[in-house]
């Protein structure tokens, strides 16, 4: 197996490569920098199953590229800044829910079908059963990001059934 991790010098991407690779699974990291670290990786960049890609996801044909080949695609890409949102809500969509129909427009055209996006609960109005599960209403996002968030699902879930992913 071969994995594409989008976002993955930050936080929560970082450690799944590292947990990819401890299970013997070849690990592409695909990131901007943007607000990922590359120190984040420092325990990765010794294996052999890893490769690291400084790019961003509107470089489309890199992007398109840099997925062939690989198996699974996990998307922890999202811009989270509410403030740059609440500033640049133009710049913040494109980034968030055009960055992922660029991402699933090359995982199309490589023919990969299988995706890993995870959720928030910024989803929500406010949460009250905790955990919540993802059968959980209203979904009603109050910021910027919730609603990209949504948009992605929703954006996914129509690929996943015109397209096989």
């Amino acid at each position: 197996m071969k994995a594409f991790i989008l976002g993955g010098a930050g936080f929560i991407g970082s450690h799944f490569c590292e947990l990819l690779l401890k299970r013997n699974i070849r690990t592409t990291v695909y990131d901007n920098l943007s607000a990922g670290i590359l120190g984040n990786l420092e325990s990765c960049m010794t294996s052999a199953r890893f490769k690291f890609i400084r790019a961003d996801l509107n470089d489309t044909a890199k992007l398109r590229r840099a997925m062939a080949g690989h198996d699974f695609v996990f998307h922890f890409a999202d811009a989270t800044d509410i403030r740059t949102a609440f500033k640049h809500p133009g710049d913040y969509v494109d980034g968030n829910v055009l960055g992922n129909f660029k991402v699933l427009e090359a995982m199309r055209a490589n023919g990969i079908r299988d995706f890993a996006y995870p959720s928030s609960t910024a989803v929500f109005v406010d949460a009250t059963t905790i955990p919540t599960p993802e059968d959980y209403g209203p979904l009603l996002p109050q910021t910027l990001y919730g609603g990209s968030k949504l948009a992605n699902e929703g954006l996914i879930s129509s690929y996943a059934h015109t397209y096989g992913m």
